[in-house]
């Protein structure tokens, strides 16, 4: 199938990390991806703006990958990061696309919530990411065995609004876990593939304008204190954030109060914080 024309047109990188071979399937033919011969330690499918890792199943396969995908492929400063699978759910069909709005990881108990930026009409969920495959769903939410991983290094090469997690529903109390297979699971990925090409070039285009976006102070402030690369990213994104939130009030700080670049992203942060909780 011909690339979508505005993946042909975008400078964008897209990363795409799934656990099985028969969720990539379907995405390695809508995108005609081609397999990387080079890479031995992971199975890897590209095209030109395209990275796409099957990591196996579980959270340290799922970092493991995806450090290893980012740090040999990345060569964009916010690529688009997304992890797409199946996952189970109490109550929902059989072949539902959600978006995961909070992650919770089952044995830490840490919670990330992706920002959710674009305008598309998938349905949200919060996911909880276990150890092992939930065969009793305890509450009405997905269960998986990869996102958390997946958030928390996603974020460490991005910026948060551009890291979704996208799942398709896999079993429930009516069709246990028992009842997948790998046609199943290549049907249900497939027949999403609209949708999720949807997100993915909703995406493009926020990456897209946050390159054209030079944030308030951005400047300013990296060329006064040191910023690693990933902290530069954050930065960005911390002022970004405060221009939508605030677009007619400037970030302010005082240059003698701040020692290190660690100090001031921390009180952006809780500026940022104590705006969204009074808009």
């Amino acid at each position: 199938m011909k690339t979508p024309e505005l993946l042909n047109k975008s400078n964008s990188q897209i990363f795409i990390f799934v656990a099985l071979t028969c969720e990539a399937k379907p995405l390695i033919q809508f995108f005609d991806l081609k397999k990387d011969s080079s890479v031995h330690l992971f199975s890897i499918y590209k095209n030109q703006n395209m990275v796409l890792t099957v990591t196996g199943v579980g959270k340290v396969a799922m970092a493991s990958a995806m450090a290893y995908s980012l740090a040999l492929f990345n060569l964009c400063l916010k690529p688009v990061v997304l992890n797409i699978g199946i996952a189970g759910h109490k109550t929902e069909e059989t072949g539902g696309l959600y978006r995961a709005m909070k992650i919770i990881d089952g044995d830490t108990n840490n919670v990330h919530y992706p920002p959710i930026v674009s305008k598309n009409t998938t349905e949200t969920s919060v996911l909880i990411t276990v150890s092992k495959p939930a065969k009793q769903y305890k509450a009405d939410l997905l269960y998986d065995m990869e996102g958390s991983a997946f958030y928390q290094t996603a974020i460490r090469f991005s910026s948060s609004e551009l890291v979704q997690c996208i799942k398709i529903v896999s079993d429930n109390e009516r069709s246990p876990i028992e009842c997948i297979n790998a046609k199943r699971v290549f049907q249900w990925v497939n027949d999403q593939m609209q949708a999720i090409d949807k997100e993915i070039n909703a995406l493009i285009t926020l990456s897209e304008t946050f390159k054209s976006i030079e944030p308030d102070s951005y400047l300013q402030i990296i060329d006064h204190w040191h910023f690693t690369v990933s902290s530069q990213i954050k930065l960005k994104a911390l002022l970004l954030r405060w221009q939508v939130l605030s677009p007619n009030t400037q970030f302010v700080f005082h240059k003698e109060d701040i020692k290190n670049s660690k100090e001031l992203i921390k009180k952006l942060e809780t500026d940022l914080n104590r705006l969204s909780f009074f808009l």
